[in-house]
């Protein structure tokens, strides 16, 4: 049986609670979500890494009961397993993207995300990765049902997350950016769990990309 895409949040429309999980089969989730001024998210456990960006408006973040603020430009990184929930300000409701990432499908990942600590992070520590972009092509290619717009998601979603990697972890001595041990372990393990991923985990219909020319 064909999955069908979960329906887009048409434009203007609000929510007044969050959106439901939905991890799909090759191991992400991608969504948008506006709020109302009524929104509502109680404590929430997810089991899977999740990264938030805020679009608009303004609020606060709760992780294991302490809670910081964002606003607009921010970046919220939530690993697997941490309680946390997001709090709007009533008269500036937020707007964001979000993208989840599951262990247990994605298993290669998890070196890069042990690199990613909870919290919340100003737009100036990642301005060149063109997050909202690449989020925004995951919503995309996250709902086609056909094999190459899945490996392209998850392609696109690991060269995001090991990027991001890098821009929060940079080397101690900035001048020995291109050499620095740190920089060329972590690009190392992005194109290992490309490789990993792509071919170990790869379906049938995935293989047939590659073969069927």
């Amino acid at each position: 049986m064909t999955r069908q895409p979960a329906p887009f949040q048409s434009p203007g429309q609000t929510r007044t609670t969050p959106v439901p999980p939905d991890v799909r089969a090759h191991g992400l989730w991608a969504f948008e979500s506006r709020h109302d001024s009524k929104f509502v998210m109680p404590a929430t456990i997810h089991p899977f890494f999740k990264l938030l960006l805020i679009r608009e408006g303004a609020g606060g973040v709760e992780i294991e009961g302490e809670q910081k603020p964002c606003r607009q430009g921010d970046l919220i990184i939530v690993p697997a397993n941490i309680r946390h929930r997001v709090v709007d300000l009533p008269r500036s409701p937020l707007s964001l993207y979000g993208l989840g990432v599951s262990l247990q499908q994605l298993p290669s990942v998890v070196s890069i995300l042990e690199d990613l600590q909870p919290g919340v992070y100003g737009e100036s520590m990642f301005r060149t990765l063109r997050i909202e972009q690449r989020l925004r092509k995951l919503l995309y290619l996250n709902d086609q049902n056909d094999a190459a717009g899945q490996l392209s998601s998850i392609a696109t979603a690991l060269d995001l997350l090991a990027e991001l990697s890098l821009a929060l972890n940079p080397p101690r001595t900035r001048g020995a950016l291109k050499t620095a041990p740190s920089v060329r372990h972590a690009a190392g393990k992005m194109r290992i769990c490309l490789t990993i991923r792509c071919w170990k985990h790869i379906s049938p219909g995935c293989t047939a990309i590659f073969t069927n020319r």
